[in-house]
């Protein structure tokens, strides 16, 4: 039996065949998909942001240059909140510590009870997006 194009089908077909035929067809590579949020995002890394810094800046700086101070800047930002404070910035967002407990975790292949002990990670919270016309 050969496999239909998906994409030609209509939505009561693809139900029929789902009910027919189940996880096969679905698991098949051309079955259409949901497509992810994040999918049309591309993701940037720092030499990314650095090179964008660089180009931006009047008086124009190296890119070593915006990379020392994209250092600097992550650097205070850190000791900033290894000191308990948290860092507002207006338009983009907050970074602060935040502490979680110790706890009693499972070891997921033998199920034995494990001790995590407690941690304190960076968070960071967005700002609201701004409104259209403000």
């Amino acid at each position: 039996m050969s496999v239909p194009d998906f994409h030609a089908l209509s939505l009561d077909q693809l139900r029929a065949f789902d009910a027919a035929f189940g996880l096969a067809i679905r698991q098949h590579p051309d079955f259409p998909r949901k497509p992810r949020k994040d999918q049309d995002m591309t993701r940037h890394s720092k030499s990314d942001l650095v090179d964008a810094v660089a180009s931006s800046m009047t008086p124009s700086y190296s890119k070593a240059e915006a990379g020392r101070l994209f250092d600097r800047f992550l650097a205070a930002i850190s000791q900033m909140t290894d000191r308990g404070d948290s860092v507002a910035i207006k338009g983009f967002g907050t970074f602060e510590a935040r502490t979680r407990a110790a706890r009693v975790g499972r070891h997921p292949g033998t199920g034995a009870a494990v001790d995590i002990p407690a941690s304190t990670t960076l968070h960071f919270k967005a700002s609201k997006p701004k409104k259209a016309g403000a």
